[in-house]
């Protein structure tokens, strides 16, 4: 890619985006398509943080109907259908199973209308997305791993995956292919304003230390957790920690949305690159957003949430890998709800 820090000397932008994650590759694509002058910087690599650290789902939400937020629900569900067709190959279907166990806490009856009107949120034709019921049998042919003791069935249903820090690269190149100047390695050092409005930036290149001066219209924060450190937002912006744990494969082409017995939380096992992606936790985080890491109650709370559903339980032997991320959630707002997150924060005229 190509990256010149110093063509930004003294130039007037349309839009500064801050942050190279997926909001702000998006934004500085989105807008560059629009025909504005873009310029959008990362301090690290694309996707370094949060962005490279996901389930690499693209879901319509499933899990809240249950809270009756339909309007999410059928928002998410309109994007993961563009998203299909906009980028089919970085955005595939992906069919998850859903077990059905005597005495869980969600019955057969109550999955199948959930499921029912999901397809209807989706508002797909195609009956390859539509949801099914397996009997037993059927089920365990296509999750053979799953304990059958005391199981009933299950139904499978249609989702999305992807490759989240791919994702975000190629919408950097088209970013850059849109006329946008995308500059990694390159950090905010001072904002510039005009009679109390922000009206550019000092920014300086982390490979060379040297610093230029641009101006901006406007300028978008999509710096997610770092948003925690700064004096105008760290009082109501709060941070979630999920991890997720590489395992050996167990699935062949579909994924499992499973329900941890602990405390209802709803988690993934899903098929990722020959091996099986195990998450997500959902944790209050207060740490060093520098150092987000993977600690041992998060992989117990994993393990012992997989292993009640597995013919063969997993060990912490069997763990190849795992990576953690953190995500912005308002204060009052419940972390594991994405109904109103904090996508990015905007200042300008």
């Amino acid at each position: 890619m190509k990256r010149d820090f110093a063509t930004l000397q003294s130039q007037h932008f349309d839009l500064l985006v801050c942050g190279g994650g997926i909001y702000g590759a998006w934004t500085a694509y989105d807008a560059a398509l629009r025909g504005l002058k873009v310029v959008i910087v990362e301090q690290g690599d694309w996707a370094s943080s949060t962005s490279s650290a996901s389930s690499k789902l693209i879901h319509g939400g499933l899990r809240y109907l249950e809270t009756y937020d339909l309007k999410l629900v059928s928002k998410s569900l309109k994007e993961r259908k563009m998203l299909l067709q906009a980028a089919p190959h970085r955005v595939w279907p992906l069919r998850f199973g859903v077990p059905v166990y005597a005495q869980q806490r969600m019955n057969r009856l109550q999955l199948k209308l959930g499921l029912k009107l999901y397809d209807f949120l989706a508002g797909d034709s195609d009956p390859q997305m539509h949801h099914s019921y397996l009997n037993p049998k059927q089920f365990t042919e296509h999750f053979p791993c799953l304990n059958e003791q005391a199981l009933k069935g299950g139904f499978t249903y249609a989702d999305a995956q992807t490759d989240d820090a791919r994702l975000v690269l190629e919408l950097i190149a088209g970013a850059l292919n849109a006329g946008a100047s995308c500059i990694n390695y390159c950090k905010l050092a001072q904002l510039l304003e005009n009679n109390g409005k922000a009206n550019g930036a000092v920014i300086e290149d982390q490979l060379t230390q040297t610093e230029q001066k641009i101006s901006a219209r406007q300028i978008v924060f999509t710096t997610g957790q770092w948003l925690a450190k700064e004096m105008q937002s760290r009082e109501w912006c709060h941070l979630a920690k999920g991890i997720h744990l590489v395992m050996p494969a167990v699935l062949d082409d579909e994924a499992l949305l499973l329900t941890a017995k602990s405390d209802g939380r709803v988690f993934f096992m899903i098929p990722w690159y020959g091996l099986t992606l195990l998450g997500t936790t959902d944790t209050d985080f207060k740490g060093n957003v520098e150092q987000v890491a993977v600690d041992e109650l998060d992989i117990d709370y994993l393990l012992a949430a997989a292993n009640n559903y597995l013919k063969t339980p997993w060990k912490k032997s069997d763990i190849i890998g795992h990576f953690a991320g953190v995500r912005v959630f308002k204060q009052n707002t419940p972390p594991h709800h994405p109904a109103h997150p904090l996508r990015s924060v905007v200042i300008g005229k």
